[in-house]
């Protein structure tokens, strides 16, 4: 079941397969192939790729910082100053990171009213649209200013 979705500049299509637990690409001529193979639960990872595919980095959650348990990745953006921003369904969590994977803070927490996000993304004006999944509510938050 695709879940996540990203094109390239070049066209290139990659998305997430969640049942296989693998990272697929479609490349322009209509190929389809196993990108990223994770064969075990316990390495849900986000992983990023330069512009050539290769991979530059993975972010675990932050489990060993006691705040996550099992973290779960469910959405992912960046914002104009090129953090990445990702959507920890279970912990109830948006984390930051710098470019190059660093953690930075929680953004979000179950403190702010955070409920079981499920979809992120970030606008022109600098303000972070949420979808909570249980809630069936998008809530925006302005993090930066434009």
């Amino acid at each position: 079941m695709p879940t996540g979705l990203a094109i390239a500049e070049d066209g290139t299509i990659l998305y997430t397969d969640f049942s296989h637990k693998r990272v697929r690409r479609i490349k322009a001529d209509r190929t389809i192939e196993i990108f990223i193979r994770t064969e075990e639960e316990s390495t849900r990872k986000v992983i990023v790729v330069d512009k050539d595919f290769t991979v530059r980095f993975m972010y675990d959650g932050n489990v060993g910082s006691g705040d996550v348990t099992k973290f779960t990745p469910r959405d992912i953006c960046c914002d104009s100053v090129g953090h990445i921003l990702i959507a920890d369904f279970r912990n109830r969590l948006i984390h930051m990171l710098d470019e190059d994977g660093r953690f930075i803070r929680y953004l979000l927490t179950k403190e702010n009213d955070l409920s079981y996000p499920h979809g992120i993304c970030v606008d022109a004006g600098n303000r972070l649209w949420i979808a909570e999944r249980y809630s069936k509510k998008i809530k925006v938050y302005q993090y930066l200013e434009s």
